[in-house]
């Protein structure tokens, strides 16, 4: 039997309005793996992203649940595999999860203190926020609630990624200070639009409200970010070549 030619479309297997789970499903991908790489484009690219996610929204028709599934109960088999296949961890578990993440981080650490000269491996402390909210948002803990920890894990990898740089000495500490009286009407913003998501249960203003906090931190770093004595980062060659130097 030949397939069905696959349209892209808005997924009924939302989390905001369905633009990443669409493309999942036409790419036969996971929709974390999306999600997750649609957050990385808005912070790679400032905030641009959330302007091409409203503009698919706007502009990708919804997609219609196949026949098979409209009826099928929450504690049924899903016949056609049309449910978000996104994991979905017991609280038990977490904890588990938890201190795993820690010693992964710290073992990263320890290799970033081979492989970036003149830097320790306790500088790298802050990649723990980072990786708590890629775990956050790749292995939510509550269906009910995943718009709301997707929306933790982009506030905890964009204070992350400052905390780092910082940390690093790529940036100085006095970024914070000097940043934040300027970036304070974005959190503000971030923070009316989190209650109002609350009272109303809206999902796409809670999105909203993390990826608000995301765009603040990123025009922390790019914008707003106070110079330190480091100019560059000189990274080891494990190999034995020659270094590479990454300038600011």
């Amino acid at each position: 039997m030949a397939e069905t030619a696959k349209h892209l479309v808005r997924s009924d297997n939302s989390v905001v309005a369905g633009v990443c789970a669409g493309l999942a499903e036409t790419l036969d991908t996971d929709p974390i793996v999306m999600r997750v790489l649609g957050i990385l484009l808005t912070v790679l690219t400032f905030g641009w992203g959330v302007i091409a996610y409203v503009i698919l929204w706007v502009v990708l028709p919804k997609g219609q649940a196949c026949a098979d599934c409209i009826d099928v109960s929450a504690d049924s088999e899903d016949p056609c595999g049309c449910r978000d296949a996104s994991v979905h961890m017991p609280k038990s578990a977490y904890l588990g999860t938890s201190v795993g993440v820690v010693l992964v981080c710290l073992i990263f650490a320890v290799l970033l203190d081979y492989l970036v000269v003149d830097a320790s491996w306790y500088q790298f402390w802050p990649i723990v926020f980072v990786a708590a909210g890629f775990t956050v948002m790749v292995i939510p803990i509550d269906e009910d609630h995943q718009v709301f920890e997707m929306a933790v894990g982009m506030t905890l990898v964009g204070v992350g990624a400052v905390l780092t740089l910082c940390s690093v000495g790529f940036l100085s500490w006095q970024t914070i200070p000097h940043a934040l009286p300027r970036v304070l009407p974005i959190l503000l913003l971030a923070a009316v639009v989190a209650v109002l998501a609350h009272r109303r249960h809206n999902r796409v203003l809670t999105f909203c409200a993390g990826a608000l906090v995301l765009v603040a931190c990123a025009l922390t770093v790019t914008v707003f970010g106070v110079p330190n004595e480091m100019d560059f980062i000189v990274l080891q060659n494990p190999m034995g070549g020659p270094k590479t130097i990454f300038y600011r």
